[in-house]
């Protein structure tokens, strides 16, 4: 993983945005599953809505969210992997959810 990219400018949210779709889109082919590669496609309209808020600053939280499935995924460790995916899917909400508030 790269570190998260900062600023609120175009390129950066653009850099975001490609890396963010490629840990998505290399979690689901890692996976080997239809389903999951399916659930992630239906997906993708409401991550392209959750990347506007870029300018939000949850770039940098989710980097870190997904550097520990990444960890996970790497180690091994399905247990820490079941508990870093939903720890992040949660907090992804929470952010996005809260971004109203700004």
């Amino acid at each position: 993983m790269r570190p998260p990219l900062r600023g609120d400018t175009y390129e950066a949210y653009r850099g975001f945005a490609e890396l963010d779709a490629a840990f998505h889109d290399g979690i689901a082919e890692a996976s080997c599953s239809s389903l999951m590669a399916d659930t992630l496609r239906r997906f993708r309209a409401h991550t392209h809505s959750y990347r506007l808020y870029f300018r939000h600053s949850i770039a940098g939280e989710a980097v870190v969210e997904h550097q520990a499935v990444l960890d996970a995924i790497r180690a091994k460790d399905p247990e820490a992997a079941a508990h870093a995916m939903p720890d992040h899917l949660e907090a992804s909400r929470s952010r996005l959810r809260n971004t109203g508030d700004s």
